[in-house]
């Protein structure tokens, strides 16, 4: 009997390398000190880039590669190129990128895949620098997806899996004088795809840098680095153990190694034999923390002989994790992560990102507050944590682990759980293993994380156990729950009421919430109660928001305009659609209202109204570790949105972390018979250039109300110049004065036309809206939404009635009954329209829910289309980016002037945008200045665009909407929250929309802005 199927190392889960070198912490060797110091690894003559084009062929399956395909002499001719690093899915032509959240991309059979397994294979010629002569080489790839064998020369140098791991070969015998040849097979599926099943776009390839490394014969091969940082005496201890691959014997090696201090200058220097330790005590140390990343380095060079050989240098940043009484602390201060998830991502090259995309990552989380991230869900490129290091971010750095594919499918089948299956142990603890001895020299890292969504066993207990013998940072894991090994219990996506509950629960552990306030869509609406919760309770360490950017791939259409897709657009299956664009800015890094919300939240500086009638306001320090000195704070008075007083506040210079200063400011207070809103506005802004934004840069605001909201105003007697008429023939009633005739219809009691000064301004008539385009947090009530069909709900004119008319003023009584097809009617609506001399339309309605128990609504206005052109918006209130009743921190009281097209937010996946929430006035006006104003009372939400509701709810994509010449206005009562349901609590009740019996007022008007000002309207 012969066997025709071969055991394949792919389908191996106990074969996970050959011929890899052991873990170490990263590093570029150096020729000399000054190239050392600087880190930078181009200036290294011991370092050669092989990023750039390779030839590349691709396969449908490994055992189509041939040994000549391999060889190191194949013809390239006729192959394909393809950069390096990049991921072979984003070129467009061979295969196509998966996004799938949950579901595995293939048959779950572990550890085998099929046979039908996408292979790529590369091939590049390279002459060895002549520095690199009479040494070994090393070859290096930084992240390949998913496993691969490593040829140089034809030759079989490797093999190794872990796609976001680094791998490191000796292929010093394989190399020959002049040009050589780096064969790389990569192959798309393995066993360790079952790890590997994280919320993504599945691509492919050699995706991070690859590269050659000279050493000396006897290099030094790994350095252990702790920096203690003792915070009652200053003092900092510095211990650097050396070690060296098993075949070599480095007694005779010496080692002076040199401390430099932040400022670069020389503080200590010690000489070491062999792997003998080498420790410094450091006196009136600067710690490292997120807030002041204070660097020391640390160079060493190592001889053989009475030469230097190689010099290395590694960042050193003297600070201490500890857990004391359940209270995470950095250097001795209990803290809190500010911090958002962040995955590898960018539009055009998938999970290949550059030092300079990283870098704008940064730049942007900190100019949002953001002080922390998750590496979700696998170990960065190492040159993020050298940024993290230098820059000032602490680090959640997390194992290349998850299985969520498995959790969904196991139900009683214990062959589903990777993380209690003996043949995968060994896996999870290379992979473990390999982020340890790459990040454990990293101050950034604060915590250790053994992966995600990947059930909790044995090999779960076998990492704890293995990173808490090598290092004293906490270890955390979600899916261990509350598991002993864990120095910290956490969570995802806990509803914000529960916080303290959690942390009674689980006193002597902080409790982190590792995911919470799901970005998807429009979305974020509860950040400031997250955060609010955090402070309040001494257990809670903070959390990370999910996630930094949306996922989004650009394509273009036929005229060259780009846009972005999400999971089954490339014909992808599995899919899980748009659950990928869930960030808080867009694939190319722009903004959303959701991170200013956020960075609002975790503002570093806050005012306190301590006696506003007085001029007394406290400012108090949110920071932990920082003062204040580099943050000069502003006031402001507005009135109705318009600046009228301003001035500077003292010194905030020595304000020290969560300590308070208090302030006394002479300000003009409104007059008591002022009628109009007067708001106190306290800027906080750097007074310095920084690393992340110029002087004058708004790191947060805190804004108060000086008087008190305005009421709604009662009528008041109208002079008419020009008696009402009103004409009653037909299927209208049209009132008309002096110059303006405002038709309502008969058919639905509702207005149907102004003309103002012989202008229409209205292309179709108002219409009751209580339907919103579904935001993708709508998820847990969009189903009954659609049941009462929201989306088709009429109203059914039971009484329309001329209840006075007179000279000065018309009134019209309606009442309305709003229901859809198939269900019983939603509610009954009492109206007053009034028409007055002046041309105002006043509207006031009492709305009552019919049923016997209140429905949740999505909201509750008018839609109506004004002709084209009305393009401008000027409005007070809220602004001047979208809110709503949870999602309203971050947009401020003032008034605000806008174009209408760009008041909408496209959102990719296109949903309910642009809401104003607590407006009190504004104006739509077209280049004339012929406009409609729209008076508050007391207050309304409005949104204007070029697309109607329906227009968002049916497309799917933002480029498949086409704009409307008219502006679509809603009027609105109020909407339903925004929360952040797609994947997270339930919304609180205080923001749903669950109001049995609500009144709702407001005035229309057309006007001239030229003659007339909103103010005098209002």
């Amino acid at each position: 009997m012969k066997e025709y199927v071969m055991l394949k190392d792919w389908e191996n889960s106990e074969r996970i390398s050959n011929n890899r070198l052991p873990a170490r912490a990263y590093y570029i060797p150096f020729h000399d000190v000054p190239s050392a110091k600087t880190g930078e690894r181009g200036g290294s003559e011991f370092y050669k880039n092989l990023n750039g084009r390779w030839a590349f062929r691709w396969f449908e399956r490994p055992e189509h590669v041939t040994e000549a395909d391999l060889a190191g002499d194949a013809p390239l001719a006729g192959w394909d190129d393809m950069d390096v690093p990049s991921c072979w899915q984003m070129t467009g032509k061979y295969d196509v990128p998966v996004y799938t959240n949950v579901n595995y991309p293939i048959p779950v059979d572990i550890p085998f895949v099929p046979n039908e397994n996408p292979t790529g294979v590369y091939a590049r010629d390279f002459i060895l620098p002549q520095t690199f002569m009479g040494r070994k080489t090393h070859l290096r790839f930084e992240g390949v997806d998913s496993v691969f064998y490593v040829y140089v020369n034809g030759h079989k140098a490797g093999y190794s899996q872990g796609a976001h791991l680094p791998s490191e070969y000796d292929v010093t015998p394989y190399l020959r004088p002049g040009k050589n040849r780096v064969t790389v097979m990569v192959i798309k599926y393995s066993d360790g795809t079952y790890l590997e099943d994280q919320d993504m776009w599945r691509m492919s390839g050699l995706w991070r840098d690859c590269y050659l490394l000279s050493r000396v014969e006897k290099s030094l091969w790994d350095v252990k680095i702790t920096a203690d940082y003792d915070h009652e005496n200053g003092s900092g201890l510095l211990k650097l153990e050396p070690s060296y691959l098993p075949d070599i014997d480095g007694a005779d090696c010496t080692l002076l190694v040199t401390l430099y201090d932040p400022r670069g200058e020389d503080i200590a220097s010690q000489v070491a034999k062999g792997t003998e330790p080498i420790v410094f005590r450091v006196e009136n140390v600067q710690p490292w923390n997120n807030e002041q990343p204070r660097l020391y380095r640390a160079v060493i060079e190592l001889s053989g002989g009475e030469m230097v050989d190689e010099v290395l240098a590694f960042n050193v940043g003297f600070r201490t994790v500890r857990i004391v009484d359940g209270i995470f602390t950095v250097n001795g201060v209990p803290v809190k992560i500010r911090g958002v998830n962040r995955h590898d991502t960018h539009p055009d090259s998938g999970h290949t990102v550059s030092m300079e995309d990283m870098r704008r990552d940064l730049v942007e989380m900190r100019r949002h507050n953001i002080t922390a991230i998750r590496t979700s869900h696998y170990i960065n490129d190492p040159r993020f944590l050298d940024l993290c290091d230098r820059l000032g971010f602490f680090v959640i750095d997390e194992c290349d682990i998850e299985s969520h594919g498995c959790h969904v499918l196991r139900g009683e089948d214990e062959k589903l759980n990777t993380s209690n299956r003996h043949d995968y142990k060994l896996a999870y603890l290379n992979r473990c293993a390999r982020m340890y001895h790459r990040d454990k020299n990293h101050p950034c890292v604060v915590v250790w994380s053994l992966g995600n969504e990947s059930q909790f066993g044995e090999n779960h207990v076998a990492m704890a156990d293995y990173l808490h013998e090598n290092d004293t940072r906490p270890v955390h894991y979600e899916g261990g729950y509350d598991a002993l090994c864990l120095d910290i219990v956490s969570r995802m996506y806990t509803h914000h009421e529960q916080i303290g509950e959690m942390c009674r629960q689980h006193k002597g552990r902080p409790f982190f919430l590792c995911e919470y306030s799901h970005a998807m869509g429009n979305s974020n609406g509860d950040a400031e109660d997250y955060v609010s919760e955090f402070y309040a309770n001494p257990e809670s360490m903070g959390g990370c928001v999910w996630e930094w950017a949306d996922h989004g791939i650009r394509q273009y259409d036929e005229n060259g305009r780009p846009y972005f897709v999400y999971g089954g657009d490339f014909g992808d299956m599995p899919n899980d659609g748009n659950f990928c664009v869930d960030g808080l800015v867009t694939p190319d890094r722009e903004a959303k209202s959701g991170l200013m919300e956020l960075k609002k939240a975790y503002e570093p500086v806050k005012a306190v109204a301590v006696r506003l009638n007085k001029g007394r306001i406290a400012i108090k320090n949110y920071r932990f570790f920082a003062n204040l000195d580099d943050i000069d704070a502003f006031w402001r008075i507005t009135r109705n949105g318009v600046l009228v007083q301003q001035g500077e506040f003292g010194t905030l210079a020595g304000i020290e972390p969560w300590k308070t200063r208090y302030f006394d400011v002479s300000y003009l207070l409104p007059e008591e018979d002022d009628p109009a809103e007067y708001h106190l506005t306290v800027s906080f802004v750097l007074n310095r250039d920084t690393w992340f934004e110029k002087r004058g840069y708004e790191v947060s605001f805190t804004q108060f109300p000086l008087s008190p909201r305005r009421e709604a105003a009662a009528e008041k007697p109208v002079r008419a110049e020009t008696p009402l008429s009103v004409d009653d023939e037909g299927l209208l009633v049209t009132v008309s004065g002096e110059d303006f005739a405002y038709a309502f219809s008969k058919d639905n009691g509702l207005p149907i036309s102004l003309i103002f000064n012989g202008t229409e301004l209205l292309e179709r008539g108002f219409a009751f809206n209580l339907n919103r385009a579904w935001i993708d947090n709508d998820r847990p009530d969009y189903k009954k939404w659609e049941g009462e069909r929201f989306p088709f709900v009429k109203s059914r004119l039971a009484s329309f009635v001329l209840a006075e008319e007179n000279a000065a003023l018309v009134r019209l009584e309606a009442v309305y009954v709003l229901g859809a097809f198939s269900v019983q009617p939603v509610c009954e609506v009492r109206g007053v329209w009034t028409v007055t001399a002046d041309g105002i339309i006043s509207c006031r309605l009492a709305v009552r829910q019919t049923r016997s128990e209140a429905l949740c609504l999505p909201r509750f206005g008018f839609e109506c289309m004004l002709k084209e052109g009305f393009e401008s918006v000027e409005w007070f209130g809220r602004g001047p980016t979208e809110s709503y009743v949870d999602k309203r921190h971050a947009a401020r009281f003032g008034r605000y002037k806008q174009n209408v097209t760009d008041m909408t937010t496209h959102y990719i996946f296109p949903q309910e945008n642009g809401s104003h929430a607590e407006t009190r006035f504004a104006g739509i006006t077209d280049r004339r200045g012929l406009g409609l104003a729209i008076l508050g009372e007391p207050e309304f939400s409005f949104s204007a665009h070029h697309y109607s509701t329906a227009d968002f709810l049916n497309a799917k994509h933002d480029h498949e909407l086409t704009a409307r010449k008219e502006t679509v206005l809603n009027i609105d009562y109020r909407q339903h929250g925004i929360g952040t349901a797609s994947c997270g609590p339930y919304m609180s009740e205080k923001y749903r929309f669950n109001e049995k019996e609500f009144s709702f007022a407001f005035r229309i008007k057309p006007y001239f802005s030229e003659d007339t000002s909103l103010d005098a309207l209002y």
